[in-house]
């Protein structure tokens, strides 16, 4: 039996010394697999179980049952029952006793911590000050207890050395307790610290490999490294780390939580991150190599000098960031929010943003080239002298926005909202602008080169200091804007509404202008160079101090216009109507009207040089102190006017209708002045017909009825 009981006991325990016999077992500290996680304080008691279990099948085969009812004081009871239960009884107790006793009475149980020679304590000694940088496998540790307590005690030795030396005097205890305390209480202290915070970020090591790591180094760089090599799955957990000169090489991380984080100088190649968040952290000089983040949140981050190459973040969320000196590579993020942001010094190439929302954001000289942003918001941020080249927005809106000295190139932005802007010394190159909605804006000091914009629509803007090269605009819409000195280069303008507009020192170089409607608008100091005006309607218009030159208009509609101060020079209109207009002090040069109709105008100090009309019809006109030099009127109709102080130089009238002529003032001949005496009414429906070549003087009477419009 006690063959068979052995052959059992060492047959599934490979690593114990057979040639030991049946009462010891021993263990090889070096052949075991210290991966496994498991506790090595177990061998002892397992081993005492065997023999209790031997003991036991041998006291049922020899053992007796005559003074079992004896010891129970049960001679008077009767029955297999009673006599089970007392056995069962006895026996517990017996093995409870016997277990307790060998535990603690057996060396064997820690022979294996201290069986090792004196050269493998100084291998291992050399090694704990020589940290291995495999990481990628677990390193093998030795589970053993004998040099960790001789250093231990040596430790000790030197430490009461010292105090004797030193005359220390101890007041409550003894040196010799103090210098154990001391030295065991760092040993068990410190190894219980980093065994828990082992557990934390799921490093296999057990409490006997972390008192033999920290017992050889006392404080090793090795430790550091096999933690490294051992932490392995998933919840990772990190409270107030500190990392210097870190290189991470094709890593996972999964569910990660780092609380108060310092980084200097890391280097990160081939990441990969999944639901992490991130509190309190400070980064200094690293750089980030295709890194992919899905789910991450970033609380109170601070982060210098740093470079990103070929990253991509999914469902990210940012709060209270600051950055400082950064340079982004080909970038990706979607469904990105970002709260409280600053960044300072910014370069990003060839970046992609998808569903971004920013809350309260600062930006200082950003530079960005190549970026798309789809569906993003933007809310209260501030930009400071930016750079921003090859950039397309789609669907954004942006809310309390303030842009210092920025410059954009070769920008598309579609279906995008911008609410309480303001901007500040900007100038854009090339850009295109598609569906776009702006509430009460601010620009200063802007230019603007090359840009397109379609279906756009303006409130509450005002603009000082503009300038704009090479502009087309289509289908645009705009309420309540101010413009201050501004200057406008070879511009077109398709289908445009304007709401209540004011226009202070304006210059305009190079206009076409199709489909337009103007309502309640202002102009102040304006100048005009060549445009081309076709549609137009404008309604309740005020003009002060407005220049002309080389002006075309098609099919113009004016309702209640006041021009002042306005000088003319080499216009054409074709098919225009005027109603309620009011003229002080205008000179035109050089002007040609086709198909015209004037209702009820006022003209103050006017002056017209070479004028051609052809088809006009003009209502209840006023005409205050004219002066007409070379005219041309051609097929004209004349209601109602009025007309004082006129003056005509060579003019000639064809087909000419004149309805409640009223006459004042004097007319001047090309051979003289003649007094003018006529104050008269003709009928209704009569005509005054071309004359013969006698009549001439007498003709020229009524040609001021139809020269004032």
């Amino acid at each position: 039996m006690s063959a068979e009981s052995e052959s059992r006991n060492t047959e599934p325990w490979g690593s114990f010394d057979e040639n030991q016999g049946g009462g010891s077992a021993v263990i090889d500290m070096e052949n075991m697999d210290d991966t496994s996680g498991s506790s090595f304080e177990d061998m002892g008691e397992l081993h005492q179980r065997l023999r209790e279990e031997e003991e036991e099948e041998e006291e049922e085969e020899g053992g007796g049952d005559g003074g079992d009812g004896e010891f129970l004081g049960m001679k008077g009871i009767k029955g297999q029952l009673g006599r089970q239960v007392a056995d069962e009884v006895w026996q517990a107790g017996k093995r409870q006793a016997s277990k307790a006793f060998n535990l603690y009475a057996n060396i064997d149980i820690l022979r294996p911590y201290f069986d090792v020679e004196p050269v493998q304590v100084r291998s291992r000694l050399i090694e704990s000050m020589i940290p291995v940088r495999m990481i990628n496998f677990p390193q093998k540790i030795a589970g053993e207890l004998y040099g960790p307590l001789m250093l231990v005690f040596t430790l000790v030795a030197i430490l009461l050395h010292g105090m004797k030396t030193s005359d220390t005097v101890i007041r409550e205890g003894t040196l010799m307790g103090t210098a154990i305390g001391t030295c065991f209480g760092y040993w068990l202290g410190v190894s219980s610290f980093i065994y828990f915070l082992a557990y934390l970020v799921n490093a296999q090591i057990t409490m006997l490999q972390t008192l033999s790591l920290l017992g050889y180094g006392l404080s090793t760089l090795r430790m550091v490294t096999a933690l490294l090599s051992r932490t392995v799955g998933v919840s990772t957990q990190v409270y107030s780390s500190q990392v210097y000169s870190t290189q991470v090489y094709s890593s996972q991380v999964y569910s990660t939580q780092v609380y108060s984080s310092q980084v200097y100088s890391s280097q990160v190649y081939s990441t990969q991150v999944y639901s992490s968040q991130v509190y309190s952290t400070q980064v200094y000089s690293s750089q980030v190599y295709s890194t992919q983040v899905y789910s991450s949140q970033v609380y109170s981050s601070q982060v210098y000098s740093s470079q990103v190459y070929s990253t991509q973040v999914y469902s990210t969320q940012v709060y209270s960031t600051q950055v400082y000196s950064s340079q982004v590579y080909s970038t990706q993020v979607y469904s990105s929010q970002v709260y409280s942001s600053q960044v300072y010094s910014t370069q990003v190439y060839s970046s992609q943003v998808y569903s971004s929302q920013v809350y309260s954001s600062q930006v200082y000289s950003t530079q960005v080239y190549s970026t798309q942003v789809y569906s993003s918001q933007v809310y209260s941020t501030q930009v400071y002298s930016s750079q921003v080249y090859s950039t397309q927005v789609y669907s954004s809106q942006v809310y309390s926005t303030q842009v210092y000295s920025s410059q954009v190139y070769s920008s598309q932005v579609y279906s995008s909202q911008v609410y309480s802007t303001q901007v500040y010394s900007s100038q854009v190159y090339s850009s295109q602008v598609y569906s776009t909605q702006v509430y009460s804006s601010q620009v200063y000091s802007t230019q603007v080169y090359s840009s397109q914009v379609y279906s756009s629509q303006v409130y509450s803007s005002q603009v000082y200091s503009t300038q704009v090269y090479s502009t087309q605009v289509y289908s645009s819409q705009v309420y309540s804007t101010q413009v201050y000195s501004s200057q406008v280069y070879s511009t077109q303008v398709y289908s445009s509404q304007v709401y209540s507009s004011q226009v202070y020192s304006s210059q305009v170089y190079s206009t076409q202008v199709y489909s337009t409607q103007v309502y309640s608008s202002q102009v102040y100091s304006s100048q005009v160079y060549s445009t081309q005006v076709y549609s137009t309607q404008v309604y309740s218009s005020q003009v002060y101090s407005t220049q002309v030159y080389s002006s075309q208009v098609y099919s113009t509609q004016v309702y209640s216009s006041q021009v002042y101060s306005s000088q003319v020079y080499s216009t054409q209109v074709y098919s225009s109507q005027v109603y309620s207009t009011q003229v002080y002090s205008s000179q035109v040069y050089s002007t040609q009207v086709y198909s015209s109709q004037v209702y009820s105008s006022q003209v103050y100090s006017s002056q017209v040089y070479s004028s051609q009309v052809y088809s006009t019809q003009v209502y209840s006109t006023q005409v205050y102190s004219s002066q007409v030099y070379s005219t041309q009127v051609y097929s004209s109709q004349v209601y109602s006017s009025q007309v004082y102080s006129t003056q005509v130089y060579s003019s000639q009238v064809y087909s000419s209708q004149v309805y409640n002529p009223k006459i004042r003032g004097h007319v001047f001949r090309q051979n003289g002045p003649v007094p003018l005496q006529l104050l008269y009414d003709p009928p209704v429906n009569s005509r005054v017909i071309a004359p013969p070549p006698d009549a001439a003087a007498e003709i020229h009477l009524h040609v001021p009825t139809v020269l004032p419009e």
